[in-house]
């Protein structure tokens, strides 16, 4: 029983902090009302099915998630080069999310060390190269 107080508290506290900085907080890299950190902070530290953390699992999704989030970034700086109604930015665009999601798949399904990374980056990662670029 002790064990559930401590980990709901321990939970609630991060997620808790997490969401007062989104609240609070408007500046270069927190965007103001945005849920985005406290949500993410939700499935990086647990286990599946238990209340122990373990702490491989976690650098490994604390990995992904950074990555998947980060790699983006970069690559939609491609798109920059071109005007945003062109052929060649649809194409730019349409070519880098096949070939990051298939790198990525590549490393799901072929390491058993980091496939499970492998799939956080290219989950991440392709939702963010999704978003309309500006």
């Amino acid at each position: 029983q002790i064990e559930h107080m401590q980990y709901a508290v321990r939970n609630w506290l991060s997620i808790e902090i997490c969401f007062l900085m989104g609240y609070w907080m408007h500046g270069s890299i927190f965007s103001r009302f945005n849920s985005t950190m406290a949500s993410t902070l939700t499935l990086l530290f647990v286990k599946e099915g238990s209340h122990v953390v373990e702490y491989e699992k976690s650098t490994h999704r604390l990995l992904g998630v950074s990555l998947g989030n980060s790699l983006p970034i970069l690559i939609a700086g491609l798109t920059d080069f071109f005007t945003c109604n062109s052929y060649e930015r649809l194409f730019v665009q349409g070519g880098s999310i096949w070939v990051y999601s298939s790198i990525w798949m590549f490393v799901y399904l072929n390491s058993d060390m980091w496939g499970y990374v492998g799939c956080l980056i290219g989950g991440f990662g392709v939702y963010k190269l999704m978003e309309p670029f500006h």
